[in-house]
């Protein structure tokens, strides 16, 4: 007993080191560009990595794979997010070039430059907006078939645009709270960090595969022993029956 009592515990703490490792793999990063989205459960989030997974609901946004690699390639998408049946649609669009290199980060910048820096990619339909530390450009749009807003920033040196379709105020908030900006110095250790913690998952993916086996066998195990003597016990007082 003292023994699954140990695998209990053990199954326990490592379930518990599995949670914080669960909102990692809910992280979509971009990592030639330390930029990325953290998306909440209700996306369904299609990358240029996982297209091959996620075939049925690029068919349903009116893709095939093909098409959709082909245009996140041409607009320099990395990902988009997909809600309540592409009512709601968050692309993250990416791209580092020599006038982003320069720039490095808006928040580095005076108002003045800022403003430059806006009527010079927009013209003169643009918002600004501070998010924490990062500079946004607001730029609302509309067709005959769909609405929504870029929000452009420049930051480390890539121009970074994210666009919200059909999304309320409240949740566009809720997007750019969550976009995810990695530091200059991290950027070039990211692919082997997401390995590391890939390694990690499935150890203890494995751990807790053990334990469960471990814990499932002792109670078939003590269940066979303790009917063995429950036969043995009835046995004995059959023989010790008076007639």
């Amino acid at each position: 007993m003292r023994k699954k009592g140990y695998m209990v515990f053990i199954l326990v703490a490592v379930l518990t080191i599995l949670v914080p490792f669960q909102a990692i793999a809910r992280q979509y990063v971009a990592e030639q560009y330390g930029v990325g989205l953290d998306l909440p459960d209700e996306y369904v989030v299609i990358t240029r990595d996982n297209t091959d997974d996620n075939i049925e609901i690029i068919e349903a946004i009116g893709h095939s794979q093909e098409s959709l690699e082909n245009f996140m390639n041409k607009n320099d998408v990395y990902a988009i997010g997909v809600a309540q049946g592409n009512t709601r649609q968050i692309q993250l669009k990416c791209i580092k070039t020599e006038f982003s290199s320069e720039v490095d980060s808006l928040s580095n910048l005076g108002e003045q430059n800022i403003s430059e820096i806006g009527y010079r990619l927009f013209g003169s339909e643009f918002k600004i907006l501070k998010q924490g530390e990062t500079v946004y450009y607001v730029n609302e749009f509309a067709t005959e078939n769909y609405s929504g807003v870029d929000y452009v920033t420049i930051k480390n040196g890539v121009l970074c645009t994210v666009v919200c379709y059909g999304c309320n105020s409240a949740q566009q908030q809720q997007i750019l709270e969550n976009v995810i900006f990695k530091e200059k110095s991290k950027v070039s250790v990211a692919s082997s960090s997401t390995v590391f913690e890939i390694i990690i998952i499935s150890l203890l993916i494995l751990a807790v595969s053990v334990a469960v086996l471990f814990i499932i066998f002792s109670f078939i195990s003590d269940w066979r022993k303790k009917r063995d003597e429950n036969i043995v016990s009835k046995y004995i007082k059959i023989k010790r029956r008076k007639f």
